[in-house]
Formats: structure tokens, sequence, C-alpha cells
């Protein structure tokens, strides 16, 4: 991922333990549940935020997700014998893919770590040499790393407790069509199978059947029954612009208990959402100020209004362009425009101009035949995005902020702070203007909802239900600082900027 989440594995985990408890089990079933025993009415399930990759177009697993395949092995919904197949059986599954892919893709297959795995796959004593585990940890990393297809009439419509069947001979086909979606479909059975009950030797036969159909375009048949195996639920995410996809796979769930785990699932991938979309606008602000060049202003440009169809820069002696690429029916990132042709080919009537930065022109074609995109309201959603940005840059500079100023601040505020019912507002100043001074040679600092709740909570001694929400305090903040600050706010944070002097 290009920008980290340092709040992700805390939503993560928050959103589990609230599943978690709707579900009324522990992330799994007892060690005397049989996986794909069809009279179990055992509930369980898991859900995860899968990050929308807009340089690649596809999505990725942040760092810190759930072990997926190592935790089912751990709470009895496979067993040892069972886990080793299914290892082994993706490996070779693995290998053979790997062995005829040459697509976008490619460099997953040849990262190091991956390409030891792969090729020792007749010795599995010996990959814990190399530090990865012989059990299911290996299995999840290869999960957690790769890059999985984005198919826009999949993943770009939600989805909500649809069933799950193995046997869907159409669906083996699709997957058979090109060897990364058959990888992908390999990776999701190996990890989700155990969650919704398929056995290991179905689990095998259906990847089997896809190998045969990838490598050798020959067709076998899966043993496997026409039972429901579970329900799926998918929901993708926009702000600014996409952002992710939330998956969930459940089996056994109550009815009554459907409408707040979706509920659930919205509230946890919205602010998974909005963080991501932070991150990438602020970072485009940061690069309209560092840079003149047009490939790394096109890049990070991309990164705030992928995904659309085409992006040029131009400006008088140069131009730069991308094309969204795609491989059968996913994408596959963005190629380079290299020729005339590549620039002026295909022309839609969608396509529009605007005004950037430092004299470049910017031409944007929205996407117009995907689910979820309307070409007219994306066009006025990137334009008010970039726009926004632009504004940022072309704003005067803010007054320089002494570090004078700040010490009379702090001492104003010091001697109130420590008097009998000092007010929440008071502290609240006195903990920003501590955090800007301590952080003032930086001229940065992050202020969250959070570390303020523990500060006010710390100096009263009681719990704090509101007015640590920093966040419903920005005209506060600037009139601290006399306008010499600049804010921006993120969900649940104040990001501080300024010039020391």
């Amino acid at each position: 991922m290009y920008a980290p989440l340092v709040d992700l594995e805390e939503i993560n985990t928050k959103c589990r333990i609230h599943l978690t408890k709707l579900l009324a089990t522990r992330h799994g079933v007892k060690s005397t549940f049989t996986p794909g025993d069809a009279d179990s009415d055992r509930r369980r399930g898991n859900a995860f935020f899968v990050a929308f990759d807009p340089w690649d177009t596809c999505l990725r697993l942040p760092l810190g997700s759930f072990r997926f395949f190592d935790m089912a092995e751990r709470s009895g919904l496979i067993e040892t014998s069972d886990a080793a197949l299914l290892s082994y059986t993706l490996l070779r599954h693995g290998a053979d893919l790997a062995a005829i892919y040459d697509g976008h893709f490619r460099s997953y297959f040849d990262d190091p770590r991956i390409r030891t795995i792969l090729s020792q796959r007749d010795e599995l004593e010996h990959l814990s040499s190399s530090g990865l585990a012989v059990s299911g940890a290996w299995v999840d990393r290869f999960y957690e790393t790769c890059p999985m297809p984005l198919i826009p009439e999949r993943h770009l419509e939600s989805q909500t407790f649809q069933n799950i069947a193995p046997s869907d001979d159409a669906e083996i086909e699709f997957y058979a069509k090109t060897p990364w979606l058959a990888w992908a479909e390999a990776l999701d059975l190996i990890t989700m199978g155990p969650w919704l009950g398929l056995h290991a030797q179905e689990v095998v036969d259906i990847l089997n059947t896809l190998r045969d159909l990838a490598v050798r375009k020959q067709r076998g048949y899966p043993s496997v029954g026409k039972r429901v195996l579970g329900e799926k639920v998918v929901i993708p995410f926009f702000s600014n612009g996409l952002q992710g996809v939330v998956f969930g796979f459940f089996h056994g769930v109550d009815q009554s208990q459907k409408e707040l785990m979706h509920t659930t699932l919205v509230q946890f991938g919205q602010t998974l959402a909005d963080t991501y979309a932070s991150l990438r606008l602020r970072r485009l602000t940061e690069t309209i100020g560092e840079t003149t060049h047009l490939d790394g202003l096109a890049r990070e440009i991309l990164y705030v209004v992928s995904p659309v169809r085409k992006l040029i820069l131009s400006r008088e002696r140069g131009r730069i362009g991308y094309a969204l690429a795609k491989e059968h029916n996913y994408w596959a990132g963005y190629r380079t425009l290299a020729t005339s042709g590549d620039f002026e080919r295909d022309p839609t009537a969608m396509g529009f101009t605007m005004d950037g930065p430092r004299g470049i022109a910017i031409y944007i074609e929205p996407l117009t035949d995907v689910p979820n995109f309307h070409h007219e309201f994306t066009h006025i959603r990137i334009e008010m995005c970039l726009r926004r940005c632009f504004t940022h840059m072309h704003e005067e500079s803010s007054p320089a902020l002494s570090n004078g100023h700040l010490s009379d601040l702090h001492s104003e505020l010091s001697a109130a702070v420590v008097e009998e019912g000092v007010s929440i507002a008071k502290l609240r100043q006195y903990y920003i203007i501590s955090r800007v001074q301590a952080h003032w040679e930086a001229g940065r600092v992050s202020v969250t909802n959070l570390e303020m709740k523990r500060f006010l909570e710390r100096q009263l001694g009681k719990e704090v239900r509101n007015g640590y929400q920093v966040t419903s305090y920005v005209a506060e903040v600037d009139k601290i600082f006399d306008g010499k600050v600049m804010i921006q706010k993120t969900r649940n944070s104040l990001s501080l900027t300024w010039s020391a002097q």
C-alpha cells in the first residue's frame, strides 16, 4: 500500500470483536466441529477490508490483517493433515501458474520469498530454514501480499448476503480464463474454504480442475456437492473515489442479525475508506508544492482520481499520459502512453481538461462502462477534488509561528490548568499548544481524538464522554494561533502545519 494506516490494526480488531459478539462464537468453532458437516448449525464467519491500490488498480489486504488459514487450523476448522494437503496443493498450483503467467502482476511471482516457497514445494521441511513456517503462516503470507484482481462487475456492485455454492461450473470456467484469475481463486478457496465448511479434498479437486483448464486447457470434473456453504457480502466503498471493498463470509447467521451485521460492516469500511482518501489527498497537496516533474505529479494525481480511463498532463515542452490497462476482464494497472497515436487515439466526449499548477494542463477521461461510476458525477467529483488541492497550493503562506509566541501562550494557560474547576476548553487548548511547541521545529503535528480523551481523563481524574473530539473544534484551534497554523481535519484527528520562525 502506498500510504500506511497507523490505526488499521485497531480498527480491524474493533470490527472483529463486534462481529464476534454478533456471531456468538469466538472467531470459529469448537474442535468437535467437522468442516463441511451439512448438519452443523454453528455460526461462524469473517469479514475484512481490502484496499484499492490506485496505481496497480487491484485490491490489497492491508498489513496486519487477520491470518485466516492459520486461525482456521488453530480453531479446529481444519485438521493438521488436511492443512498440509491444502498447502502442498497450493504450492503445486502456484508453481504451474507462475511458469506460464507473464502479465502485469508478474512481479508477485518473482518476489524472492514467494519464488523460494514455490521452488521448494517438494521439500516442505526446508521452508522453515528460510524463516517461514511450514504451517499456515506462509499460506497467509501468500494471501496478504497478493494483489487481488479487481473485477468491476463483481467487486463494484454491492452484494448483500448472497449464497455461496462450490459446484458452479460457470465459476470454475471463469476463473480458469487466465493464470492470474486461477491463482486468485486458489488463494480464496484455500484461505476461506475452511471457514465456510469446504472439505479439504473438495478444495483440492476444484484446484486441480482450475489448473488443468488454465495450464493444459483440459477439463476435469471436481467431485463437489451442490450444497450451499454460506453467504457472502461484498460492499465497495467510495470517499473521493474508490478506496476499497469489504468482503464478508458467513455461515448460520440468523436473519435477525443480518441488518446489524451489515451496518457494522458499512461503518467499518467507511472509516477506513475516509482514512485512505485523506492520506491520498494530503500526499497530492504536498507533492504539488514539492515537485515540478510531470511524471511525479501525474502519478500522485492518479492516486487520487483513479480509476479513470486516461490521464494526460502537458505543458509547453512536454507531456506524459497513462491509460487504464486490462487483462481479460480485470484491471491491470496503467500503461504509459508512448506515441502520438497513444495520446490522440479513441477520444471520448466524456473527457475534460482543467488547468493545473505551474501552467500544466490536465486531461482526464472518466470511466463510462463501470457500475457505480457515472461519468458526469465522476467528472464533477474529480474536478472539485483537484481544484481543492490546487487552491491550497496557491493560497498565501501563513505568517510564521515564533517559538516565543508559543511560550507566551503556554505560560498563560499553564497557570489556568492547575486551577480547581478548570474548563475542558482550557485543558484542550493547553494540550494542543503543548503539542505544537514540542514539534515547533518540525513544522507539523497531528492530534487525535483518542489522545485528547486520554489527556483530559488524566487531568480530570474521571471518564470524559464529550469535549475531547478535536475534529469538532477547528475554529477554536485556529483562533488560538491567530491564523499562523494551517489545519486539516480528518475523520479522527487534526493535522497542524506551520512555518517556524
